[in-house]
């Protein structure tokens, strides 16, 4: 049997706990991951969130509490706290969570961004790139025919 304080995997020499993979384990219990897809999310949302300390400030503590109140103010009879307060057992823990949850969502979206700035091709450069390459071949000898016309 193992115990809570076990280390199930590192980060960057950031431990995960044996009790870290059985809180989500309970938590995603209905979506019948395997345990290396749970312990996969687990580590990436570790690199995420060390990536998101990195950055001071940019999650505040009011925006948090906007979160909270939103999460209170659900129809249904905030529902969501409910289960949110059971699953956490504090309105603390809700809102580290969902500190957690607005950094990975703000680090995922400034990552994505990094990504797809880097990724965009500029037209120019790509007709240039083309016409260089074009150029190593000599294409006089090359014959194109007419399409045939019915």
């Amino acid at each position: 049997m193992r115990k809570n304080l076990d280390t199930t995997a590192s980060v960057n020499g950031e431990k995960i706990l044996a009790s870290d993979f059985d809180l989500a384990k309970a938590q995603y219990e209905s979506k019948n991951m395997l345990d290396a897809e749970l312990l996969d999310g687990l580590i990436k949302e570790r690199i995420v969130l060390q990536y998101g300390e990195k950055i001071e400030d940019i999650i505040t503590e009011e925006d948090v509490e906007k979160k909270l109140q939103a999460l209170k103010a659900e129809q249904n009879g905030n529902i969501f706290y409910q289960k949110a307060m059971k699953e956490y057992g504090s309105e603390e823990a809700i809102k580290i969570a969902l500190k957690n949850r607005l950094i990975y969502n703000f680090v995922k979206d400034d990552l994505m961004n990094q990504f797809l700035s880097v990724l965009r091709i500029d037209e120019d450069k790509l007709y240039f790139r083309a016409e260089e390459f074009a150029e190593q071949y000599d294409l006089s000898l090359i014959h194109i025919s007419e399409p045939t016309r019915h």
